[in-house]
Formats: C-alpha cells, sequence, structure tokens
C-alpha cells in the first residue's frame, strides 16, 4: 500500500487479525540497510498479526528506500552512516504513522525499531511525545556520534570519520513522555549497536523517570525477529488493549 501525505510517499505493508473497534496498531521501521532493498519490517508485522488479535500490524518503508517488491518510498536514502535520522525524515515518517491513526482509529500505538529505526524510534517519542503509548527499540545506536566511531574503529569507512551535527536519542530523553512505554533489546553479541548504547540510554532514561525496561538476548546485531522480540511486541500488545478495555468500562460505569 502507497500513503501519499503532503507529497510525501510512503511504502507500507498492513497485517489485520481480528480487527475490531479501536484496535492496537504496531509500526515496524527498518534499520539502516546499506545494501539493496529491505522488507524484514514487514516479515515482523506479519510475525506481530498471526500472534495477536484485534491488531493492525504495519511494516513501514523509510524515505528513499525500495522493498523487495520494488516499492520506494519517497525521498533520499542518504549514506546510511547516521545521517538519515534528521528531523526531515523523521517528519516524513510520522506524517505516515498519523494517516493511519486516522485510518484505524487505534486505542493504542507501538512503534517497533531496529538499530537505524530504532533511532528514528526513540526520536520520534521525543519531538510527538503523545503520538504513541510504547516503543520497542532494538539494536538502538542511541548515541549517534559514538556509535560513529565504534564504526569507523571497526571498518574504516571514512563515512564514518568525525562527528554529525545529529540530535541523538538519549540527548531528548527529557522531552519523552513518562507515561510511553519503552522496551530496549540488545544481542549480547552485537558488535554493531554495542550493548553499551543500549544501558546508557536506559539508564539516562530511568534517572529521568521515564518508564522503561531493558534485556540483553543472545545473539547479534539482527535480532530483530528474534522470537523473544516478536513475543515481547506481542505482550505489549495485548497488555495495551486489556488497558484500553478496562478505561473503556470505567468510562461506561461513569456514564451510567
Amino acid at each position: 500500500m502507497e500513503l501519499n501525505i503532503d507529497n510525501r510517499r510512503t511504502i507500507v505493508d498492513i497485517h489485520e487479525n481480528g480487527v475490531r473497534a479501536h484496535p492496537c496498531l504496531v509500526v515496524a521501521i527498518h534499520g539502516d540497510s546499506p545494501f539493496g532493498a529491505v522488507s524484514y519490517q514487514n516479515q515482523f508485522a506479519k510475525a506481530i498479526a498471526k500472534r495477536a488479535s484485534n491488531v493492525v500490524s504495519v511494516g513501514l518503508l523509510r524515505p528513499g528506500y525500495k522493498d523487495n517488491l520494488g516499492g520506494k518510498s519517497g525521498g533520499w536514502k542518504g549514506f546510511t552512516v547516521g545521517d538519515n535520522y534528521n528531523r526531515k525524515r523523521i517528519d516524513h515518517i510520522v506524517l505516515a504513522i498519523q494517516a493511519l491513526k486516522d485510518l484505524y482509529s487505534p486505542s493504542k500505538v507501538v512503534i517497533c525499531g531496529h538499530s537505524g529505526g530504532a533511532a528514528i524510534t526513540g526520536k520520534i517519542i521525543a519531538y510527538y511525545p503523545s503520538l504513541a503509548d510504547a516503543a520497542v527499540m532494538v539494536s538502538c545506536p542511541a548515541d549517534i556520534n559514538r556509535w560513529r566511531k565504534d564504526m569507523y574503529e571497526q571498518r574504516r569507512n571514512p563515512l564514518f570519520w568525525g562527528n554529525l551535527r545529529v540530535t541523538s536519542p538519549i540527548a531528548l530523553v527529557d522531552r519523552v513522555d513518562a507515561k510511553t512505554d519503552i522496551h530496549l533489546i540488545c544481542g549480547k553479541e552485537d558488535d554493531v549497536t554495542q550493548p553499551y548504547l543500549t544501558e546508557t540510554y536506559g539508564d539516562v532514561l530511568k534517572e529521568q523517570g521515564k518508564t522503561v525496561s531493558a534485556d540483553f538476548i543472545p545473539g547479534g546485531h539482527d535480532i530483530f525477529l528474534d522470537e523473544f522480540v516478536v513475543d515481547a511486541v506481542v505482550r505489549k500488545v495485548n497488555v495495551l488493549l486489556n488497558q484500553s478495555k478496562n478505561t473503556q468500562a470505567i468510562e461506561v460505569d461513569c456514564q451510567a
């Protein structure tokens, strides 16, 4: 499916299961994927929809990227070295998420991001604190210039040399709503977004009174489709839907 908002095209892959009034909307955002087409966000969305009911689960293709079916979101992909987490691209993604909210009228919204998509998720919940109720950030380069330094030391790619003028999720923690349910997940053997990045981000979130949990699981960087991650999101969807039911029941009682 193609969303066009303010002349910005976003490719989305939508999976629904048992949708009733006011479902839970789950949006999956992929990582930087510098080498070719990317569609694992769609596999993730499909896996969530298979296991949860009253859910609309969406794989979202970031600006400038192509998927395996030949779809391409509008905009420029960038150099995939931390440069494409900027505000313009984030606003492009937010417009698409808001369009999905307008279409489905969800009771709850969960944004799930992997790697660069996790950095984008962390910035979304800071810049737009009312957009989502929960965020699952997997393998997150929460301090972008620290991550770039790590990548330069590993790969000696000159595009990773030096600092970018970019704002990191870890620098925006004060703008995150304390009620937003944040779950950080990282592979213990991740050599791309090393575990210390997630650990430090989690510590800063906790220090500032945010609602956050962190898990470090067996595996490397490519863990977005790991059973632990999928199950964690399904559990979160079920909890949020139950909260929504309870809220609706209280409202009905108050009106009686």
